[in-house]
């Protein structure tokens, strides 16, 4: 059991230290300044907005979505696919740090980073979650 409860704890601590978990109101549309992102930003795995046609599509088997936290931002992605899908991240600014917080399929380090705007390989399966600080 000590593999579980060491992924129970890895799971619950983003939970219980990002601000952006603990929210008391309705995200809103707003946008955030100099940044393509809002409150809240759906994307898709092509590092676009979603689209209505993403949306409407039955076959979409992964998303992601951005959470702002003023200064820092909380990204989620999804893949319930039965395979690996290649995911471009959003190009924030140029001083942007992408920091793996929790990763379901234990395919990487604990403290790995990604790189502002790269490609990433999503594991089949899986729920990534990173941090972005700026």
């Amino acid at each position: 059991h000590q593999n579980l409860t060491r992924y129970a704890k890895r799971v619950i601590k983003p939970r219980t230290t990002l601000e952006s978990f603990e929210r008391s109101k309705f995200f809103t549309g707003r946008p955030i300044a100099r940044s393509r992102l809002k409150v809240l930003t759906w994307l898709a795995e092509r590092g676009t907005d979603f689209t209505p046609d993403d949306r409407h599509d039955d076959s979409r088997k992964c998303l992601s979505y951005c959470v702002s936290t003023g200064s820092k931002f909380v990204m989620c992605l999804f893949n319930a696919n039965f395979n690996d899908v290649m995911w471009k991240l959003p190009a924030l600014s140029s001083d942007t740090q992408w920091n793996l917080l929790l990763d379901s399929s234990d395919k990487y380090a604990d403290d790995a980073q990604a790189a502002n705007g790269a490609e990433i390989k999503v594991p089949a399966w899986s729920v990534l979650v990173f941090e972005i600080k700026k």
